[in-house]
């Protein structure tokens, strides 16, 4: 059990780093102008959605963060039965993504941020 939770754990750390990383280079980017890779097909710009995917749930932040943490918290927890290596490692990649949203709502809230 220990060397799934620590292969899901790593992983999880690496994509939430990514995650950071990636947003905040967006933010920094893309915040003046728009970047066109492909003309009148594919123009990067900056965005935020304070809601969850397609903007839903615009106004539900501290629900979706506690749902991120209790579905971390449910997947490490399925960790402790043997499963397979490719099951392990999809659970890390969904635990990073969780965590690295729930990073998101903490630092971008409307509050002062802590970060």
């Amino acid at each position: 059990m220990t060397r799934r939770v620590a292969v899901a754990g790593g992983i999880a750390t690496c994509v939430v780093l990514l995650d950071v990383l990636t947003k905040r280079l967006a933010s920094v980017r893309f915040v003046d102008s728009a970047v066109v890779i492909i003309p009148d097909f594919l123009v990067l710009t900056h965005t935020e959605n304070p809601g969850a995917a397609f903007s839903l749930f615009q106004n539900a932040g501290p629900f979706l963060g506690l749902a991120a943490i209790a579905v971390s918290i449910g997947l490490l927890w399925s960790l402790r039965i043997d499963r397979p290596w490719p099951e392990t490692i999809a659970f890390g990649l969904i635990i990073g993504g969780a965590l690295g949203n729930l990073v998101d709502r903490i630092c971008r809230s409307r509050s002062p941020s802590p970060c």
